[in-house]
């Protein structure tokens, strides 16, 4: 168990820690910060300590994640801290569409046909069509965010012509 302990994360790459508490949980993506100390302590090779140092560089936690479809949706989470979605659109929309919350855009120039999924990265402002980066679709790429507490805010898909449907996608988040 040892060499487990002290391997843990040691190829430099990242890995998420989860930390549960009556029944919440909430985690991070982390890397190894320092080196893993293990003493053994007592008569048993089974009795140790140790510690373990972990460095996240996204300072933010992040606990449920929810799912909210319509073209008109209610959108909320319970963390502490603002934070921002990602929305999926399907739908036909010849003539692109707006997304808007709180007076934000984000207008899109690019059709959307049926069968076709944009997922909107409101993080980095990008728009991808399935898993393709689209450059020259955006016309307005205005980022909003979802405040903590579980204070919902209107998000709004108004296609340009057509019809569609979104899923605002909102990760309880903390700090």
């Amino acid at each position: 168990m040892r060499a487990q302990l002290t391997g843990l994360l040691a190829d430099g790459g990242p890995g998420r820690l989860t930390v549960g508490s009556e029944g919440d949980s909430q985690w991070a993506d982390v890397r190894l910060s320092g080196r893993t100390a293990v003493k053994v302590r007592g008569s048993t090779r089974t009795d140790a300590a140790f510690q373990v140092s972990f460095w996240a560089p996204d300072m933010r936690k992040y606990g449920e994640l929810r799912s909210l479809p319509g073209s008109t949706v209610q959108a909320y989470q319970y963390g502490n801290f603002p934070a921002t979605p990602v929305i999926e659109v399907t739908g036909s929309m010849p003539s692109g569409y707006m997304v808007a919350s709180q007076g934000r855009q984000f207008v899109v120039n690019q059709a959307l046909s049926s069968g076709q999924t944009h997922r909107i990265d409101l993080a980095r402002g990008w728009l991808y069509r399935g898993s393709t980066l689209q450059s020259g679709a955006v016309d307005v790429a205005e980022s909003f965010t979802v405040p903590g507490g579980g204070k919902p805010v209107s998000v709004v898909l108004t296609p340009v012509s057509g019809s569609g449907q979104m899923t605002v996608k909102v990760t309880d988040t903390y700090i």
